[in-house]
């Protein structure tokens, strides 16, 4: 019996509550993912881009054809800058799942060599607007997760996208935590 509650302690210890956090007043956020089948493999990208209210402003998917996971999770940082950019947009908070893609913008500096054509592209395309970018736990990054794997696409309006999109981003509107584990 004694055995039983040191292992309920132990699960319970291991479980940390994750929530998504509308961006500031006046910035949009955007939240980015990118999915690759085995690596080198079919890869694509997605997220979602919402207002400081939570609202969808847009979201996107893409597929890229073949690479590696570290170049799609760039890639899709830059198919979402490319979007805000062409939506006017001054102040962007990325929020992306690859701790890789996020400790490149800590060290300025893209470490694999046959990416930095485009890491220099994201630094152009980032220019003139006020940006940040954070890690952002898988869970809490559903939205852009399930987007990743679909075909190329924009959805404009809340009332357009698939069900369980809509709920999550609702879910995520309203604060309702994910489970990390």
């Amino acid at each position: 019996m004694e055995g039983n509650r040191e292992s309920a302690e132990e699960v319970s210890k291991s479980i940390l509550f994750v929530s998504w956090r509308k961006p500031v007043i006046g910035w949009v956020k955007h939240n980015v993912d990118g999915s690759s089948i085995g690596n080198s493999g079919p890869f694509g990208g997605g997220g979602v881009i919402r207002d400081h209210y939570g609202n969808l402003v847009v979201s996107l998917c893409v597929k890229y054809g073949h690479g590696s996971n570290n170049e799609v999770e760039l890639r899709a940082v830059i198919f979402g800058v490319e979007l805000c950019k062409e939506m006017v947009f001054q102040g962007v908070e990325i929020e992306c799942d690859s701790a890789v893609v996020v400790n490149w913008f800590t060290h300025n500096l893209c470490k694999i060599w046959y990416l930095w054509d485009y890491w220099d592209e994201l630094l152009n395309l980032l220019s003139g607007i006020s940006f940040t970018i954070s890690h952002q736990y898988r869970e809490d990054n559903r939205a852009a997760d399930l987007l990743a794997n679909g075909l190329m696409m924009r959805y404009m309006h809340l009332d357009q996208i698939p069900k369980l999109l809509r709920g999550i981003i609702h879910m995520n509107k309203l604060g309702f935590p994910n489970i990390r584990q």
